[in-house]
């Protein structure tokens, strides 16, 4: 049975997959408010599809990002920079991420753009962008659990020893990570809810529910503030937010990711990302470096 046509999203314009990697991610800070990248690549070549907004879907791929820092048309530092003034306005303001450091965010990407301009990437997920849900550990974050006294109870993670596996894993492969995504309280409920913020906004919709409990997580995806982000699925808690955000959500083998996310042999880790792109056949460099980040297997995550 064939299926129905698509309409496209009102208020939305797609980036057509002939333009460069460099033009994606370039339409991509245009949608954040970026505006201090001039309209030919820092090489002097012009960009196709230079200037041409994108939308506030723009979505680039995780190969497109790498590509693009590759040919020196962006760096992460400009990535980092649309991302920091994006959720510094109000647009941004949307519950998404519960804990954001610019500074942290800063010296990442300063870090990973030094390594680009010396010919030394990490890998291909070098200066890419991603978020974690508030149930994993992170250096420099606290996991609140999404409640309103846990974070307030551990503190943040001091020592990158101490970071969940699967973190510490897109640290050493480059990884941006742009901060801790809202969740619902301990996971418990769909919804996207927080105790402690209140609803995480839809990007498609600010009166509609993004699901959750990663909610945040699929957000941020589907906003284009991250290629990727990291949830955790014990009954649909990384699906059910990728269906009702648009994006895709994937719930691994246990074991495949860092065994039992909080503290629970049926919760998994599990990567959320855009259709077609960081899950999908037709972009398949970028799924080496996901499955290494993937793939460690650890007794501690986080709350448990």
């Amino acid at each position: 049975m064939p299926e129905p046509p698509q309409q496209a999203e009102a208020g939305s314009l797609p980036v057509a997959d002939a333009a460069s990697p460099a033009a994606r991610v370039r339409a991509a800070l245009a949608a954040l408010g970026a505006d201090a990248l001039p309209a030919a690549g820092r090489g002097g070549r012009k960009l196709a599809g230079g200037g041409a907004a994108a939308g506030r879907r723009a979505r680039p791929s995780i190969s497109d990002y790498h590509s693009a820092y590759l040919a020196g048309d962006v760096t992460p530092s400009d990535v980092a920079e649309a991302i920091i003034k994006f959720l510094g306005s109000e647009a941004g303001a949307a519950n998404w991420l519960c804990d954001f450091r610019p500074d942290h965010l800063r010296a990442q990407a300063a870090a990973a753009t030094a390594r680009y301009a010396r010919g030394g990437a990490l890998s291909v997920l070098d200066g890419v962008p991603y978020g974690v849900k508030d149930v994993i550990d992170a250096y420099g974050h606290a996991s609140g659990g999404g409640t309103t006294f846990l974070a307030k109870m551990r503190g943040p993670v001091l020592d990158v020893a101490l970071e969940a596996p699967a973190v510490a894993a897109l640290r050493s492969l480059g990884a941006l990570l742009v901060g801790k995504t809202q969740m619902q309280e301990f996971g418990l409920l769909p919804t996207g809810i927080s105790a402690q913020q209140g609803l995480a906004r839809n990007p498609h919709s600010p009166n509609c529910i993004p699901g959750g409990s990663s909610g945040g997580s699929a957000c941020v995806v589907a906003a284009g503030v991250c290629a990727f982000a990291i949830g955790t699925d014990g009954g649909g808690s990384v699906r059910i937010p990728a269906a009702v955000c648009g994006v895709v959500g994937f719930k691994p083998t246990q074991g495949r990711m860092a065994s039992e996310a909080e503290g629970c042999s049926l919760v998994t880790l599990g990567p959320i990302g855009e259709p077609q792109r960081l899950l999908a056949a037709r972009r398949p460099k970028a799924l080496p470096a996901v499955a290494a980040a993937s793939s460690v297997v650890a007794e501690r995550t986080s709350l448990g």
